[in-house]
């Protein structure tokens, strides 16, 4: 008998890559000859057929739930590629379907960049980022009156935790009008400009779903930084290099009625 370990590395590789051969002589057919042949007995071919049929067509359509965007915009059957291209290169690790989505604009950024498709891979991070927010823990966004406590001089030193139910999206591309006319209901003869102009978007989760909010750049700059962990002063600048009349108390009142932001707070003396 083979050790277990050994047993399951075959098992994937007959799955993953069509080695039957090696797995076969361990595969239990039903064939039991002593009353006589077995005429409906499957083989291990077949029997391997229905788990890689299982297995390729769960990824799939665990793909096509989360990006139906894409799938519309490329095809059942060119998505149906992808998606079996994509489970070859990143096989799921984990029992989670819902994750299996996290590489898939990295994926398609490295098919597609220097297509004339190259917005597909935006436009598959701004699904994922809906994905995300829907799934996130439930946290109370920072309420208003949390700030007042904090004494003015030191509001340079503030930090911020973000909300998880809230996710940043960049684009050179629309990437919302295209998201946006591949809704169900939506005008299906809509001419979208690729060149209109670059998006940079909040995800954030209402009690409806996902709505997104367009950030301006130094807004979206802002809502980074603070990811980063920077205080609202070196924030603060990344800002105002971009954007010298920078308003830092409305993009700040404009976070905090969306939700973004989660926790504010000083760093320990």
């Amino acid at each position: 008998m083979l050790p277990l370990r050994e047993l399951q590395s075959r098992f994937c590789a007959a799955l993953f890559d069509g080695h039957v051969e090696p797995m076969a002589p361990w595969i239990h057919t039903g064939h039991d000859t002593s009353s006589g042949p077995c005429t409906n007995a499957l083989s291990a071919q077949e029997r391997l057929g229905i788990y890689r049929n299982n297995l390729t067509e769960g990824f799939a359509k665990a793909l096509e739930l989360g990006f139906p965007v894409l799938q519309r915009l490329v095809g059942k059957e060119c998505f149906g590629q992808l998606a079996r291209a994509f489970q070859r290169e990143y096989p799921s690790r984990c029992g989670d379907l819902n994750r299996i989505g996290a590489d898939f604009p990295g994926f398609l950024h490295g098919r597609f960049e220097t297509s004339e498709y190259a917005y597909l891979p935006d436009v598959a991070a701004l699904e994922w980022a809906c994905q995300q927010s829907l799934l996130a823990p439930e946290i109370p966004a920072l309420e208003p009156s949390a700030l007042r406590a904090i004494p003015a001089d030191a509001y340079g030193e503030l930090r911020f935790s973000l909300n998880p139910s809230c996710r940043r999206v960049r684009s050179v591309f629309p990437v919302l009008r295209i998201w946006m006319a591949n809704q169900p209901g939506a005008a299906t003869d809509e001419h979208i400009d690729l060149g209109a102009g670059a998006d940079f978007l909040l995800a954030h989760r209402t009690p409806e779903g996902v709505e997104m909010t367009r950030l301006s750049a130094a807004e979206f700059e802002l809502l980074e930084a603070l990811e980063d962990g920077e205080n609202l002063s070196q924030a603060l600048d990344r800002c105002r290099a971009l954007d010298s009349a920078f308003d830092l108390g409305r993009a700040l009142r404009l976070l905090i009625s969306r939700g973004a932001l989660a926790t504010a707070y000083l760093p320990a003396t």
